[in-house]
């Protein structure tokens, strides 16, 4: 399974971290493609419709992101997202 990071903007902060939301879990594909494809569609300005095979139908995902470390709260589209294999890796803390 392959999950979403982005990283903090806060200068004093920079901490790594999945993407994920209370309606998701973490955002995921099932492969590389589509976890690249999720992730660019995120930095989109128009809304975002995950589609959660969990929950059977479309989410909306939010505009705005916190950062678990320092709660600070940016906008999505300012944001960069990446990849990674989720199985091949540890927990980004």
């Amino acid at each position: 399974m392959y999950r979403i990071r982005t990283v903090c903007r806060n200068p004093a902060c920079q901490a790594v971290f999945g993407v994920e939301f209370a309606e998701t879990g973490p955002l995921e594909g099932k492969t590389p493609e589509i976890a690249i494809k999720l992730s660019r569609g995120l930095r989109s300005e128009r809304s975002t419709l995950y589609q959660a095979t969990k929950l059977g139908k479309g989410v909306q995902i939010p505009l705005f992101i916190e950062c678990p470390k320092c709660n600070s709260i940016f906008p999505m589209s300012e944001l960069t997202f990446f990849a990674y294999n989720a199985n091949a890796t540890q927990s980004p803390h």
